[in-house]
């Protein structure tokens, strides 16, 4: 670990109160927990934060001219493109290896204790199965209904959690206002209603879905 973490004026770091700079209770127990020191740039003043800056603008151009070099920017998957990117900073980074040794040298080691990377929030299960998390809504098993459930809050999915028990792992939704429906959490209701699959207009408090299903 470093001795001090340095960072622009990120909103989930730092409150502007006033003249006052106060950070956020997350950033503050990131810091407790690695036992840093804050620092950060005064606002609209990227340029101190310079080395940064530079190094993603050229990680952004080193990126397109590999792509130009392969001769294509389609992947099969994502985990395709992750491999790429990954080359890609190897490269740039094995010039910096002597470089890096000398900074292990004054880290200190990292706490034996796992910082949790999620974000765990309690809600209830709507009677349309239906969870609101960060002004989205996802739909959960019609089982749940009328219960509160834990929501782990990952950086590119969520976890559903009952009794200690994970129920389910769902990709989390981007931007604001939108849905998630999966209608295995609602199909064996709709098996109690004879007609019910062929041509189904369900709507919702939140939202207005119609899916047709021939069989299961």
């Amino acid at each position: 670990m470093p001795q001090e973490h340095r960072t622009d004026n990120l909103s989930a770091a730092i409150i502007r109160v006033g003249k006052r700079d106060e950070l956020t209770s997350a950033y503050r127990g990131l810091l407790d927990h690695y036992q840093l020191k804050a620092s950060h740039t005064n606002p609209y003043s990227s340029n101190e934060n310079g080395d940064v800056e530079q190094s993603h603008h050229r990680f952004k151009k080193a990126v397109r001219q590999a792509l130009s070099l392969r001769g294509s920017c389609e992947f099969a998957t994502r985990e395709d493109y992750s491999g790429f990117l990954r080359e890609v900073i190897a490269k740039r980074n094995g010039w910096r290896k002597v470089k890096l040794k000398e900074e292990l040298v004054l880290l200190s080691p990292l706490p034996s204790i796992w910082l949790e990377d999620f974000t765990q929030v309690r809600v209830w299960v709507t009677r349309n199965n239906a969870i609101l998390i960060k002004k989205n809504i996802y739909f959960a098993a019609s089982q749940l209904i009328g219960e509160k459930v834990d929501i782990r809050l990952h950086a590119e999915s969520l976890e559903v959690w009952f009794g200690n028990q994970k129920i389910e792992s769902l990709p989390r939704l981007r931007g604001d206002n939108k849905h998630a429906i999966n209608y295995r959490h609602v199909i064996h209701s709709l098996l109690r209603k004879p007609g019910a699959l062929p041509a189904l207009s369900l709507s919702t408090k939140f939202v207005s879905i119609a899916f047709v299903s021939r069989c299961i």
